[in-house]
């Protein structure tokens, strides 16, 4: 009885050989409620739900349950790299990027700061004319201190598209 809290293999139900992807996340929607999430996390992780990938797992784990986890996502990302000055192009900086994160993240209340530096790059350190003047962390930019801050992250070059030619024959009766 998912409703009651009993004891459930999860394993077993999200993972069924007669489950279709709609069941699962169904049933991925009704388990994420605080309480069965705290029972699921100690039972087999977040991650082993269906759609919870890392970031979602790391964001849940911080928010919810008020652990040190690092979500990465492209604010986070974006205040790490200027904040440090990471010249790394991504996606290669993100195991850097996620360990400068991670030893950011308090012991004392790490939801409260996770969700601080994701408002942080959203409203401040935004990805194109940052307010620098307004951000709590100005003084120790680097990226800023050295003016290469509306250049941070960088991105990897996109592999350019091949063109393609062919020809096409019309017959007309």
């Amino acid at each position: 009885d998912l409703a009651g809290g009993q004891s459930m293999d999860f394993a077993s139900l999200l993972g069924s050989p007669g489950g279709n992807r709609a069941d699962q996340l169904l049933l991925r929607d009704h388990l994420l409620s605080v309480d069965m999430l705290k029972k699921l996390d100690a039972a087999l992780g977040l991650r082993a739900l269906p759609c919870i990938g890392p970031y979602t797992a790391a964001a849940i784990a911080a928010l919810a349950f008020d652990r040190p986890e690092t979500g990465l996502v492209g604010s986070v990302e974006r205040v790490m790299a200027r904040l440090h000055a990471v010249e790394t192009p991504l996606p290669k900086a993100k195991m850097e990027l996620t360990r400068l994160a991670a030893g950011h993240s308090p012991v004392a209340r790490p939801g409260d700061y996770a969700q601080a530096v994701m408002d942080l790059g959203a409203t401040i350190c935004t990805p194109r004319n940052p307010a620098c003047g307004i951000c709590p962390w100005w003084q120790d930019c680097e990226a800023r201190a050295a003016g290469v801050h509306a250049t941070l992250p960088r991105k990897t070059a996109k592999a350019e598209k091949p063109v393609r030619q062919s020809k096409v024959w019309i017959a007309r009766r």
